[in-house]
């Protein structure tokens, strides 16, 4: 599968959603509590940041927030049970929600189409495993409603307890400079796309597991000399052995 890039209304639905975050954080005690935090350390910083570098920061290409995507367990647990007993969607909607639950609607709404569209591109804005994506595009629209709305405790920071990360997208993220809050996003990126390396819901072929060794390739075209397919310690052919040197080489 060739990797498809996030699409221009992907990234202003991205935009979109890390300001509806950034929204329910001012309005709501209910991430800032326990892991869904953000490191103490750093507490300071962001309670500093006036509201353009917050613009900014809703301005990153991937999703400031987290939906608990590396809670294994839980998210087994939701997937798994789809075909079993679980409660209406009417009923469950009527029942009192957080705030974040909103959120969590929106963000999970919009993974689960483009984990169906472009399952790469869920992965690069979402940061979740593309295990995550493929289970979830595997779920019915009502299915991922049911999750947000039975759900408790997935909205949180992304990479909640990592200092580093959010010590980078706080101060260069938020940089008035361009150059300098590209640099810091890029790093930001590689470091979400690595952290959650474990892949427990199944493994997945990567993308160019496809594609056949190079000396496998040589070994399997016809037209290529024996010689091209050895090793390096193998005796060249006869025939290379047998070859009288060139004319001019036999003048030195």
């Amino acid at each position: 599968m060739d990797f498809q890039p996030p699409e221009t209304t992907d990234l202003a639905n991205v935009y979109a959603l890390n300001q509806a975050f950034m929204t329910c954080v001012n309005r709501s005690s209910e991430i800032d509590t326990g892991e869904s935090s953000l490191p103490a350390s750093l507490t300071g910083v962001f309670a500093g940041c006036d509201k353009a570098r917050l613009e900014r920061l809703c301005q990153s290409p991937f999703l400031i927030f987290s939906l608990a995507e590396n809670d294994t367990a839980r998210w087994c647990r939701l997937f798994d049970g789809r075909a079993g007993a679980r409660p209406d969607l009417v009923d469950a909607m009527q029942t009192k929600s957080p705030p974040s639950s909103c959120v969590v609607s929106a963000a999970l709404g919009f993974l689960w189409q483009l984990s169906r569209r472009r399952p790469y591109a869920a992965r690069v804005v979402g940061g979740a495993s593309l295990a995550w994506c493929e289970r979830l595009a595997e779920c019915t629209l009502v299915d991922v409603l049911q999750f947000a709305a039975a759900e408790t405790g997935l909205l949180r920071w992304r990479l909640a307890g990592e200092t580093a990360f959010w010590q980078r997208m706080l101060v260069a993220g938020t940089s008035e400079e361009k150059a300098i809050r590209r640099a810091a996003r890029l790093c930001s990126l590689q470091t979400l796309l690595t952290a959650y390396q474990a892949d427990r819901f199944r493994q997945l072929p990567a993308a160019a597991c496809s594609m056949p060794a190079p000396a496998l390739r040589v070994a399997e075209t016809a037209a290529v000399s024996k010689s091209a397919t050895r090793g390096y310690n193998t005796p060249p052919d006869a025939s290379a052995t047998d070859k009288k040197p060139h004319q001019d080489l036999r003048k030195r």
